[in-house]
């Protein structure tokens, strides 16, 4: 019993790594400005594919719409992503956009040539509605997001410090202020 005991700690201490002190490993500040970009940017593709598509009659602009229509899943969270939050506000909107516009549009495929049942498309419509609300508040807080996650980063340790005469303990502080 006592064996493995020592068997655990010692698996748990040799899987935990040493600790030392060292610089930390971090990356650098996120710009509020770039993640602006990838998102603004990301959608303006988006909605230029879309609007290509539209322009063309045939078979090529439906699939640039579909496309453009596809990638603003994606574009409008590129920001975030570049901040490091993955399921941010405006792509749970999004989501729940997209889910009232598949409902609107299986409600009103179900009832197609029904002359006085239109809550189907009005549905759909509403849910667009909200999609755009969400791509846009994604675009908007970009930039937010991008300082949250810097100051995230912001570290105090104690550390060893010299004060001339011996080491003493103290607090260090980095980053940009």
């Amino acid at each position: 019993m006592k064996l493995a005991c020592v068997a655990a700690l010692a698996s748990i201490v040799i899987a935990t790594g040493s600790a030392h002190a060292g610089s930390p490993d971090t990356s650098p500040p996120k710009d509020p400005n770039t993640a602006l970009a990838l998102s603004l940017g990301g959608s303006l593709v988006s909605v230029g594919l879309m609007g290509a598509g539209m322009a063309r009659n045939d078979e090529t602009g439906a699939k640039l719409f579909v496309a453009g229509l596809w990638s603003t899943v994606i574009t409008p969270s590129l920001g975030h992503w570049y901040a490091g939050e993955v399921a941010s506000t405006g792509f749970k909107i999004r989501l729940a956009g997209a889910a009232i516009v598949g409902v609107g549009l299986a409600q009103a495929m179900r009832c197609l040539f029904c002359e006085d049942e239109d809550r189907g498309l009005v549905a759909a419509t509403i849910g667009g509605g909200i999609y755009a609300i969400g791509a846009i508040w994604e675009i908007a807080d970009a930039p937010g997001a991008a300082e949250r996650r810097n100051k995230r980063e912001l570290q105090i340790a104690p550390a060893m410090v010299s004060t001339g005469a011996h080491p003493t303990l103290g607090v260090g502080i980095g980053g940009t202020f």
